[in-house]
């Protein structure tokens, strides 16, 4: 798809059913570069923040930034190499306390155990 124009908008769901955030993801793709647009609110207190991560494997992974736990919106420009594409970073995840609050498929459909094996590999992988 490097030649494409297309655009890309879903909505996320919560790990956990109780859990009262919610949000969208949104990809606008023009060849080899990008923009993401990120929004999420309900997450937790005002002045606490996020983190926000595409993720291709446990192992690969694009942190994008940190978002605003109340009410954020993260925008941010995205340029990929002849070597990676978009396409292979499927999952779009809010992360909140080495925990994934929020997620996205974005292209492929992957199960609620997939994304839990990615917050376990997550867990391990943060720094002491």
């Amino acid at each position: 798809m490097n030649n494409k124009n297309y655009r890309v908008m879903k909505f996320f769901e919560p790990m956990n059913k109780n859990n009262k955030a919610r949000g969208y993801v949104r990809l606008d793709i023009r060849g080899m570069r990008g923009n993401i647009i990120v929004s999420a609110e309900n997450l937790g207190d005002a002045r606490s923040t996020s983190e926000v991560y595409l993720y291709k494997d446990s192992k690969n992974k694009i942190k994008l930034g940190d978002i605003n736990n109340r009410r954020g919106i993260l925008k941010k420009s995205l340029t990929f190499g002849s070597n990676n594409a978009i396409e292979d970073y499927n999952v779009c995840a809010v992360v909140k306390d080495n925990k994934i609050v929020l997620y996205s498929n974005l292209y492929s459909t992957c199960s609620k155990e997939q994304i839990k094996k990615l917050e376990a590999d997550h867990e391990e992988n943060k720094l002491p």
